[in-house]
């Protein structure tokens, strides 16, 4: 649960298209984590 206080830093792989369309205030359904 980030409090405003962290960044977060990460790379889209596929499917940018769908990070073009959010806008502010959207908020995410669910989150995959993916460590390589």
């Amino acid at each position: 649960n980030l409090d405003g206080q962290y960044t977060v830093f990460g790379i889209v792989t596929k499917g940018m298209d769908v990070v073009d369309r959010i806008k502010v205030g959207d908020r995410m359904k669910s989150v995959r984590i993916v460590e390589q």
